[in-house]
């Protein structure tokens, strides 16, 4: 269904990684448009992710979850790779002097063990949410157990993430944090992970000139992804749509606090 109400032709833009004009980083890009997105006076733009398309190149362990450290000084830093549970708890063992290192099939949970009480260091280590541990959790003992159950699953969702676009989607604290789309992650390390979104839902941005796009892809907590060299690919679709006059005084307070607007005074 098409949201254009104006007689101005509807646009895709076709994003590919490898093309872009600035790169920040791996998964951070900057595409300059030769032609900019500039409708006329009283015209909205409203954008739409259409498709994405991008290898499941990610590693359930990477720099920002490597690290468990213990208030003892023990610490042990991973090699950035996919581990299932195995592997990881063999690696933990032979890196963390002095401690060893179990896993339970029937509770799915982590045990660490040692002649002298131990604690992890929940402040400095990254690598908590995987081994079922969170930061509150302060056992101290010869023997301490993940109070939750571990997961190697890897990241759920991709956010495409506009930086310099006013995209008012907000996340869970309500805040605006400039999400185009969250892309589920549903199919296996090493396949391709394709989007289409099963609705035809278009988000309003309050600029009036498009001339840049500059994007990020991210996990949840709004760290950038680690894709390794791998490129992605989208397509944002553009229409256009009559900027309506608003009908009452309480509408048009309304638009003009998502505006940084002054209110209008009844």
């Amino acid at each position: 269904m098409s949201h254009n109400d104006t007689t101005l032709s509807s646009q895709q833009i076709f994003l590919s990684s490898t093309h872009a004009s600035q790169d920040i980083s791996e998964t951070e890009k900057i595409f300059n448009l030769a032609a900019p997105i500039s409708p006329p006076s009283g015209t909205r733009i409203l954008l739409s992710c259409s498709d994405f398309e991008m290898p499941y190149s990610m590693y359930n362990i990477n720099s920002n979850n490597d690290k468990l450290v213990f208030t003892n000084g023990v610490n042990v830093t991973l090699t950035h790779q996919n581990y299932n549970i195995n592997e990881l708890v063999s690696t933990l063992d032979s890196g963390l002097t002095g401690i060893s290192v179990s896993y339970s099939v029937q509770t799915n949970k982590i045990t660490f063990t040692s002649g002298s009480a131990i604690q992890i260091n929940t402040t400095t280590s990254t690598l908590l949410f995987e081994i079922g541990w969170i930061a509150t959790d302060t056992q101290n003992a010869t023997s301490i157990v993940s109070p939750f159950v571990c997961n190697l699953a890897g990241i759920p969702n991709i956010y495409i993430r506009f930086k310099n676009l006013n995209i008012l989607n907000i996340d869970s604290a309500g805040q605006i944090i400039g999400t185009l789309a969250k892309v589920p992650v549903n199919v296996n390390p090493l396949e391709y992970i394709f989007y289409t979104p099963k609705d035809d839902l278009f988000i309003r941005t309050d600029e009036r000139q498009i001339n840049l796009i500059h994007l990020d892809l991210q996990d949840e907590n709004g760290r950038s992804l680690e894709i390794n060299g791998q490129p992605y690919s989208l397509t944002i679709s553009v229409h256009f749509q009559h900027q309506r006059i608003p009908r009452s005084i309480e509408e048009l307070n309304f638009k003009l606090e998502n505006t940084d607007d002054k209110k209008i005074k009844e």
